[in-house]
């Protein structure tokens, strides 16, 4: 059984619906990179190892979560004095 399915996560689901259909009309993928943050927040909760394709998704949606471009996640940030979220 491969390990990353064993610990599958739930967030990850649609995500990758979105990536295929995105294939399957010929677009490019990356589109779904829009979501990877609160893929990242979802994969990070869900407390499932971060190993192979979940370890990808929480660091590239962690980089993507410090850019602050979701208007809540600024607010809860500066409501709690944080500059820079990390995975510690």
């Amino acid at each position: 059984m491969d390990f990353d399915a064993m610990f599958s996560v739930n967030v990850k689901a649609p995500f990758k619906i979105i990536q295929a259909a995105l294939l399957y009309r010929n677009m490019p993928i990356e589109i779904a990179d829009e979501w990877l943050d609160l893929v990242a927040v979802g994969t990070v909760s869900d407390l499932v190892p971060l190993t192979g394709e979940n370890r990808i998704i929480a660091a590239l949606g962690l980089e993507k979560l410090n850019k602050f471009e979701r208007l809540g996640i600024k607010l809860l940030a500066r409501s709690v004095r944080l500059d820079k979220l990390s995975a510690r």
